[in-house]
């Protein structure tokens, strides 16, 4: 079952990226389906704490309102994948998954910045961050 939950994650991480990447949109039925089947999976296996599962969907949760009060600088959907993800993760692995994330954008950024001579005020998808950190931290056995 652990494989598994893994494949199906990464798989689904993958094809919002690649959405992401070309439309610089994500379906919200398919963020809608990412949360029904975290909370589906919760409710089925219970390896985690109901506590350390809350408190994941309330990361998810302050970043929504972060998307609502910067009119869309850190967009919805990535805002509601993390729900998603911070509900099947649970609180300290979001954590450490959004921390991987944004070291990673950060990185890309000083390149874009630095090498590319990019404009601050450039955006670029955030979802293929998460998928790699995701990646990242499930080959680290954090996951």
């Amino acid at each position: 079952m652990y494989e598994i939950e893994h494949i199906v994650c990464i798989l689904y991480l993958f094809l919002l990226s690649l959405t992401d990447i070309k439309k610089r949109r994500i379906p919200l039925w398919g963020l809608i389906i990412g949360v029904a089947v975290s909370i589906l999976f919760q409710c089925i296996t219970r390896n985690k704490d109901f506590i350390l599962i809350v408190s994941g969907a309330m990361t998810g949760i302050i970043f929504i309102v972060v998307s609502r009060v910067t009119n869309e600088k850190f967009g919805y959907g990535d805002s509601i994948l993390i729900l998603a993800m911070g509900i099947f993760l649970g609180f300290w692995n979001i954590l450490y998954l959004l921390f991987i994330a944004f070291l990673l954008a950060a990185v890309y950024s000083i390149i874009l910045l630095s090498v590319y001579h990019r404009g601050k005020k450039e955006s670029f998808p955030f979802v293929p961050f998460l998928a790699m950190g995701y990646v990242g931290g499930m080959m680290l056995g954090n996951f």
